[in-house]
């Protein structure tokens, strides 16, 4: 469920008596189902899936460090998402802006 301009839950983030939890993104409030949890453990796929993301996060960071780079995917965000977003999601496509837009910029996967 989203809600935009409510005064109840515009600020509202995290859990909520193990009902949901509330997240808000471009100034659009969100609630959702609480996250599963599992006694499983994580598979090889898994695991290498989240060693993955963590780079990404890695690399969102030093976009964000980095006031030209900053920019350049300042130019590609959409509404409702943001530079770090956008960083994440180059990294897990293999698509760092740096390299699609010529800047010598290096970071590996």
């Amino acid at each position: 469920m989203k809600s935009k301009d409510n005064a109840i839950t515009k600020n509202y983030r995290g859990k909520f008596a193990n009902q949901g939890v509330f997240r808000v993104r471009g100034g659009v409030s969100f609630i959702s189902k609480m996250p599963r949890k599992t006694d499983n453990p994580p598979s090889e796929q898994q695991l290498a899936r989240r060693h993955k993301f963590s780079k990404a996060v890695q690399y969102a960071r030093m976009v964000i460090a980095d006031p030209e780079m900053t920019v350049l995917y300042a130019k590609r965000v959409r509404k409702g998402k943001t530079v770090y977003n956008l960083a994440i999601s180059d990294f897990m496509k293999k698509q760092a802006i740096g390299e699609l837009n010529g800047v010598a910029k290096s970071f590996r996967h």
